[in-house]
C-alpha cells in the first residue's frame, strides 16, 4: 500500500517461544525479548520481531463473518496459543471492537489472519490454548479500526471497509489486500434498497459512490484495476453533481440519482462512451430505485410514473417504454432485491415493517405483489436467495420460521426443525446450490450460534462458543 496509511496494520500475535510466523511475503524487523514466567497459567510479556503479511487467509472462505473481538476470542482452535495486539488481553475480553471472520468451506470457523505488523510488545496468557485474535491497527491514530462493510464485487474481488476512511480492495483467490485510501471508500447511508453500492463491469472496472473528504460532495467513481497495486480513479457522474445512489451495467452505462451543483434533483443515465441523458420520471420520489434484468437492460421504479420503465441503450441513445403490465407501488420502499437466475426471476421485499413481495421480473413478463400472508407470514425479518429459489425469514403462528419459496409457482417449504422455534435467526447467507449459514438464537438455551443447513434440510452446528450476534454475515463465494 503505497500511501500514508501504509502503517495500517493487522498485527500478528506471537507464541510464547518468539514471533509468530505468516504465511505470504514480507520483510521483518527485529528487536530484544523480555519475558518473565511463573506458572503454567502466568502472564508473559514478549518483544519480538514480526512479520509482515500483505494477505487476507480467505482463500477457502465461503461466508465472513464481522463480530464483536471479545467473542471472536472464545473460538476453538486445536494447537494455537492466545494472540493479542498491543494491548492488554484483559482489554480484549472488555472491548466493543469487532474482528473479521471467516466459515471456509469445511463448515470450520476461524478469525481471519492478515497482514501485519511492527515491532510490539504483545501480553499472552501462558499455558492455555484458548484463541487468538488479529485486530486491525491504524498506527498513525493509535486507534483500532473495525471492519463495517463487507461487498462482494465480482468473482474476482472483495472490498472490506473500516468506516468512512479506511476500505481494502481484496482478491479472493489469494487474499491479497490493496489500499483503496487513495481513491475513496465505498459508501453505503441508506437503510433500503435503491440501487448497486459496488459493482464492476465486463472489463473488471469497479464503481462505487465516494466522497474524498468533506468539503467535496459524494460522487459516483471508476476505479481501474489493471494494476491493483496502483489504483486509479476518474468521476463519473457529471461535474458538481452528488450523487446518492447508481445502477450500472455490464458494459459501463450507469443510472444514477441526485442533486445538482444547485441542490436540484436529478436523475441521469452515464452512458459508458462519455455524455449523459436524462432519466424519466420525478428526481428522488418515492423510494426511486433501479436493477439490471437477466436481459442486461435497466429497469427502473419510480414512485410518479404508473408503470416500471423498461431502457434501452444503442448508440448513445436512451429510449424506454412500460413494462410489467401493471402499476407498481414501493409504499415503503424496498428492502432487499433479490436476483433468482435459473428460475429467471428478480424478487424484492418491502422495508419498514412492510408486507409486500414484488416479483418484478420473471417469464411472464408481468410484475406482480404478493401479500407475505399467502406464506401463513405475520411478519418478514430477512432474506436470501440461491438460483432457484428464494429464503425469508419470519414469523409465523408467533413462532421464528424460514421458508424456502419457489418463485415460478410460489410454493413453499418451511423448515421442520425451525417451524416450532427451535431457532430465531438473526442473519443468513445461502449458496447457489441452496447450502443456508446461519447466525441464530438457539431457543433451548439461550445460546447465539452459527450453524448451516445443508439442502436436504440436515442442520449442523458450526460455533457456540463465541456465543454473539454477527454485525455482517456476507457470502463471498
Amino acid at each position: 500500500m503505497q500511501n500514508r496509511f501504509v502503517s495500517v496494520l493487522f498485527v500478528f500475535a506471537v507464541i510464547l517461544s518468539g514471533c509468530a510466523t505468516a504465511p505470504g511475503n514480507g520483510s521483518s524487523s527485529k528487536s530484544n525479548s523480555n519475558s518473565s514466567s511463573s506458572s503454567n497459567n502466568s502472564v508473559t510479556t514478549n518483544t519480538t520481531s514480526a512479520v509482515v503479511n500483505q494477505n487476507y487467509d480467505i482463500a477457502d472462505a465461503a461466508n465472513l463473518a464481522v463480530v464483536p473481538l471479545n467473542s471472536a476470542l472464545k473460538l476453538k482452535s486445536p494447537g494455537r496459543k492466545v494472540k493479542t495486539s498491543r494491548f492488554h488481553f484483559s482489554d480484549a475480553n472488555n472491548s466493543s471492537d469487532s474482528t473479521l471472520c471467516k466459515i471456509d468451506t469445511n463448515g470450520n470457523m476461524s478469525i481471519v489472519s492478515s497482514f501485519s505488523v511492527v515491532v510490539v510488545t504483545n501480553t499472552v496468557l501462558s499455558g492455555t490454548n484458548v484463541l487468538s485474535s488479529f485486530i486491525t491497527t491504524n498506527l498513525v491514530t493509535n486507534t483500532i479500526l473495525n471492519p463495517d462493510g463487507i461487498y462482494v464485487v465480482n468473482t474476482n474481488y472483495l472490498i472490506v471497509s473500516f468506516g468512512y476512511s479506511e476500505a481494502y480492495l481484496v482478491r479472493k483467490a489469494d487474499g491479497a489486500v490493496f489500499s483503496l485510501n487513495n481513491v475513496g471508500s465505498p459508501s453505503d447511508e441508506v437503510s433500503y434498497y435503491t440501487g448497486d453500492i459496488v459493482n464492476s463491469d465486463n472489463s473488471g472496472n469497479i464503481y462505487y459512490i465516494t466522497s474524498f473528504n468533506s468539503s467535496i460532495p459524494s460522487v459516483l467513481v471508476k476505479i481501474n484495476t489493471q494494476d491493483p497495486n496502483n489504483l486509479t480513479a476518474t468521476t463519473y457522474s457529471a461535474s458538481g453533481d452528488t450523487v446518492t445512489s447508481f445502477t450500472l451495467d455490464s458494459s459501463g452505462n450507469a443510472a444514477y440519482q441526485g442533486e445538482d451543483s444547485g441542490k436540484n434533483s436529478v436523475m441521469r443515465f452515464r452512458y459508458a462512451s462519455g455524455g449523459f441523458a436524462i432519466l424519466p420520471g420525478e428526481p428522488n420520489y418515492s423510494f426511486t430505485c433501479s436493477w439490471i434484468g437477466f436481459d442486461g437492460l435497466f429497469y427502473f421504479y419510480d414512485g410518479s410514473l404508473p408503470y416500471l420503465q423498461q431502457m434501452y441503450v444503442s448508440n448513445n441513445v436512451l429510449t424506454y417504454t412500460n413494462w410489467g403490465g401493471i402499476a407498481v407501488e414501493f409504499n415503503d420502499g424496498v428492502q432487499n432485491l433479490l436476483k433468482i437466475p435459473a428460475k429467471n426471476h428478480i424478487i424484492a421485499f418491502s422495508s419498514s415493517g412492510g408486507s409486500s413481495i414484488y416479483d418484478l421480473y420473471n417469464p411472464s413478463n408481468y410484475a406482480k405483489t404478493l401479500d407475505m400472508s399467502l406464506f401463513n407470514l405475520s411478519a418478514m425479518k430477512t432474506e436470501a436467495c440461491s438460483a432457484n429459489y428464494y429464503y425469508i425469514v419470519g414469523t409465523s403462528g408467533g413462532q421464528p420460521v424460514l421458508l424456502k419459496i419457489d418463485p415460478d409457482d410460489t410454493t413453499y417449504t418451511t423448515y421442520s426443525t425451525l417451524i416450532n422455534g427451535n431457532y430465531d435467526i438473526y442473519s443468513l447467507t445461502v449458496s447457489t446450490n441452496d447450502n443456508v449459514t446461519f447466525n441464530a438464537l438457539r431457543m433451548s438455551d439461550g445460546c447465539i450460534v452459527y450453524g448451516s443447513i445443508a439442502s436436504n434440510g440436515t442442520i449442523s452446528i458450526i460455533d457456540t462458543n463465541m456465543n454473539a450476534q454477527a454485525t455482517i454475515l456476507q457470502r463471498i463465494n
